[in-house]
């Protein structure tokens, strides 16, 4: 992101990327979205979308660790899981969350 002096905390930065459409940038999908290489976003990573991934790691974490008191004697396989479902899975589609059960 430029340094910007309107953007003085993270939901300035992040209103600015959805007033400027850029939210949505991954780097791997700008020129589907308008954004040629060489563009001033050619190859942008929405802040955005990088601090929804956190809050969402960040809330796996806390289901992962209040599992791990809850139930001290259950494998970590099963807390993971049971993390996973409760917190995070429903962002992701069938097809991942199938593929996970087998790792």
């Amino acid at each position: 992101m430029d340094k910007n002096p309107d953007c003085k905390n993270v939901v300035d930065i992040v209103e600015k990327e959805m007033k400027l459409n850029i939210h949505i940038l991954s780097g791997n999908n700008n020129e589907k979205h308008g954004h040629k290489k060489g563009d001033p976003y050619g190859s942008y990573e929405s802040a955005s979308r990088s601090i929804l991934r956190l809050i969402w790691f960040l809330t796996l974490l806390t289901h992962l660790f209040k599992n791990l008191r809850a139930y001290p004697e259950e494998t970590m396989e099963k807390i993971a899981s049971k993390s996973y479902n409760d917190s995070i899975a429903h962002f992701h589609p069938p097809v991942l969350r199938l593929s996970l059960i087998h790792i």
